[in-house]
């Protein structure tokens, strides 16, 4: 019999980029389509507990780094995520990237390398990590 042993993990800090973290916020304020449908399938109801993750975030919770832009269709959810973190005693910043005028950074904008708010993005990302090494 073959056992995988797998290593010691702990997660020092992470980033939370262009998300959806409230779940059962979302769900009743947004219809369930599109994305929603092809992460979570038809058969899992709007009030399922499995959509209560922030209700599992404690003072442990590791270090987080959020960011999101000014075109993202997910923007309204980082911040209150930043205070929620803050209000549980989770160390936590929160960035918004973009202008108004700039239409091209929206949503999952960080992975645009050509992008010069990913590139701060990402730069602004690992320099948080580098806290935690």
């Amino acid at each position: 019999l073959f056992r995988l042993k797998l290593p010691k993990l702990r997660i020092r800090a992470l980033g939370l980029n262009c998300g959806m973290y409230d779940m059962t916020a979302q769900a009743a304020q947004m219809p369930r389509k599109g994305l929603s449908l092809d992460y979570l399938g038809k058969d899992l109801p709007a009030d399922d507990p499995r959509f209560r993750v922030t209700e599992a975030i404690t003072s442990s919770y590791p270090p987080a780094f959020l960011t999101t832009a000014c075109h993202d269709f997910l923007r309204e959810w980082a911040q209150p995520m930043h205070q929620l973190l803050s209000d549980r005693g989770v160390e936590s910043q929160w960035r918004c990237y973009g202008t108004e005028e700039d239409k091209t950074v929206g949503h999952v904008f960080h992975v645009n390398i050509l992008l010069e708010d990913a590139v701060r993005c990402n730069d602004d990302t690992a320099a948080f990590f580098r806290q935690y090494c």
